[in-house]
């Protein structure tokens, strides 16, 4: 397996677990009002820090894929790679599509990184104080199925240039009984 096949490996992964946790959170937080109701009268304070948690790590996971090729001289794991081995193997077809798509996935994580930058990974003093010109991007369930949309994009031209296949990644879904699915069914039990 050559590095940027290992690359992309690692990328698949990451997107399908991007995708599993945002669907987990769906099972638990948008679903139904009858679930949100369900997790308020088993545990309100822990599922709200975890509301929070996976958003932020939703967030941060999409954000990661747009970042450059290189910070401070140490190479990320983001999708910048896979244009730059379209580019280095000279597949202009690939090059374009793939920067056409990458753009899209830019823009629709540019709230992403901007949270990231200012909340989740540094405090951004005026943000923090609420003393900042303009308030923070929110998450929005909109706005991460937009960002999941053009991540998905991006990955299947690549997928499907080298191997003639693409990857269904919003049906990815843990074993039934192993996820969010399980947990919901075990406070229905214990709540009736």
């Amino acid at each position: 397996m050559n590095e940027y096949e290992q690359i992309f490996k690692r990328l698949w992964e990451q997107v399908c677990d991007i995708h599993y946790t945002w669907q987990m959170y769906c099972d638990l937080y948008a679903v139904s009002p009858d679930v949100v109701d369900l997790l308020n009268r088993n545990g309100s304070g822990f599922f709200r820090v975890n509301q929070l948690l996976m958003l932020d790590y939703i967030a941060l996971s999409l954000s990661k894929l747009t970042d450059p090729e290189t910070t401070s001289g140490n190479k990320n794991l983001s999708l910048k790679q896979l244009l730059r081995d379209a580019e280095t193997h000279g597949d202009d077809d690939l090059h374009v599509q793939l920067s056409g798509a990458f753009e899209k996935v830019e823009s629709a994580c540019k709230g992403f990184k901007k949270i990231r930058n200012k909340r989740i990974a540094h405090s951004d003093l005026k943000h923090a104080l609420n003393e900042a010109d303009k308030a923070l991007p929110g998450i929005s369930q909109i706005a991460i199925e937009q960002a999941l949309r053009q991540v998905r994009e991006f990955m299947n031209i690549y997928e499907c240039y080298h191997s003639d296949s693409e990857t269904a990644y919003e049906h990815v879904h843990a074993p039934y009984g192993t996820g969010s699915d399980a947990l919901v069914e075990s406070l229905k039990r214990k709540n009736t």
